[in-house]
């Protein structure tokens, strides 16, 4: 099973979504062109959403889920939800001939729900956690959508070249710092990242450690989750960061004066790094230009 190519993998979990209406689909000889224009797609993840432009079908697109915001055209679009929590009737409103979704979103009961029309294709397609998983995507579109194989290479050749770049830049690189992910949404709501999460991957590629490996996935910042991590430097998204601003603290001072930090070393140095989040965390056609950004500023945090 692991051989299994992720074209196969688009096919399979595409019947999969498609299953349910295939009885109520009017069956013909001879099926649509593949290269027939989509006339109307929803896109329900923010790096599909993204590659659909840099592909030439962002006019096509006629709705977008809440984390499509790139470019900025998408963010004009009609906002339908989270994956998770998706307006059905909203999308079903907008009439169209594809939905996007990761494929690793198929479990959604929306979406399932949604793949019962007999009107809508629903797309399942692989966005890999890989500095060069937009190409993967790119292909697996290409099966149903009318994209010319030019800009895929081009889209593979940009990324190759960021990712020489990326390359370059580490082998000059000494230190590992380790590196303490926090995702927050206002003081309430403050989670540090461990080992099994799309951060964790994009701080080893740049270079750095996750600084908590004992827990997977994400956890309540607490002394007792950091206390043997001592990172090196902080990592929030932008709009985490400001979320923490208080009256009479600035966002940086509200971060760095928290319990669980405030005897880190990052804290003593105030090495504090904020991206922008789908950048950051998407795996999208900007994926390698992202790491290299973070490597950088990791570089440029160390030096104080």
């Amino acid at each position: 099973m692991k051989t299994i190519s992720y074209s196969f993998l688009f096919f399979a979990l595409f019947l999969f979504a498609a299953c349910q209406n295939e009885q109520a689909k009017p069956t013909t000889e001879q099926e649509a062109p593949a290269a027939e224009t989509p006339k109307r797609i929803v896109s329900l993840n923010g790096s599909l959403t993204e590659l659909l432009y840099q592909l030439d079908l962002g006019q096509n697109i006629v709705g977008v889920d809440v984390t499509s915001s790139y470019p900025e055209a998408a963010q004009a679009l009609p906002k339908l939800g989270h994956v998770n929590k998706l307006n059905v009737e909203a999308i079903l409103a907008l009439n169209p001939n594809y939905i996007l979704v990761d494929s690793n979103a198929l479990a959604s009961p929306a979406i399932q729900q949604l793949a019962q029309s007999a009107e809508i294709e629903v797309l399942a397609v692989p966005v890999p956690q890989r500095l060069d998983g937009a190409v993967t995507s790119a292909k697996a579109l290409a099966q149903k959508l009318p994209i010319a194989p030019e800009k895929i290479e081009a889209l593979e050749e940009e990324i190759q070249k960021d990712q020489n770049a990326l390359k370059e830049f580490l082998a000059q690189q000494k230190a590992s710092p380790k590196v303490l992910f926090i995702y927050a949404r206002g003081s309430k709501v403050i989670m540090a990242a461990g080992p099994n999460t799309a951060m964790a991957k994009m701080i080893k590629l740049a270079g750095g450690q996750n600084a908590v490996d004992d827990f997977e996935d994400f956890k309540p910042l607490t002394p007792e989750s950091v206390l043997a991590s001592q990172p090196d430097v902080l990592l929030l998204f932008n709009s985490g960061l400001a979320s923490l601003a208080q009256a009479e603290k600035s966002a940086d001072e509200a971060l760095l004066s928290l319990p669980a930090l405030v005897q880190t070393p990052a804290a003593k140095h105030k090495r504090i790094i904020s991206m922008e989040g789908h950048y950051l965390s998407g795996f999208g056609p900007r994926a390698a230009k992202a790491a290299l950004e973070l490597a950088q500023n990791l570089e440029s945090e160390m030096d104080k």
